[in-house]
């Protein structure tokens, strides 16, 4: 497995302004994924986290997401907060609950050392802590 990741780092990548250049660590690490993503219960969205690693920080921050499923912009609905990691190491997976009338969901968010449950509605903009 890792000489794999140290034979892709062999390779090139295209820079912001165009120029080519080797591939840095912070190109594989860095690399935003996409997790806990849920269907609507009317099945009009999708609701998904983004995890973006920063090596800087060494953090992974979180954002949540709801994107219409026959397609449109992604809209920012609140902020995760910082990563949990289980016992191997993993960032731990988590899934958003949705409203019963899918205008809104439910998500938990480490922020400031503690777990919090938020709630967004699909009228009101970002997400408030409920608890």
């Amino acid at each position: 497995m890792l000489s794999a990741v140290l034979a892709a780092a062999a390779v090139t990548t295209q820079a912001p302004g165009g120029d080519r250049r080797p591939v840095a660590v912070p190109d594989i690490v860095e690399v935003a994924e996409i997790s806990g993503v849920t269907l609507s219960p009317d099945g009009r969205q999708v609701a998904y986290r983004v995890g973006q690693p920063s090596i800087a920080e060494n953090v992974v921050r979180l954002d949540w997401y709801v994107v219409p499923v026959d397609g449109g912009i992604p809209k920012r609905i609140g902020s995760g907060g910082a990563a949990q990691f289980g016992g191997a190491g993993a960032v731990r997976e988590q899934s958003p609950v949705w409203d019963a009338d899918s205008k809104g969901l439910r998500f938990l968010a480490l922020r400031e050392g503690a777990v919090g449950l938020w709630h967004w509605r699909a009228d009101s903009g970002l997400a408030v802590e409920l608890v």
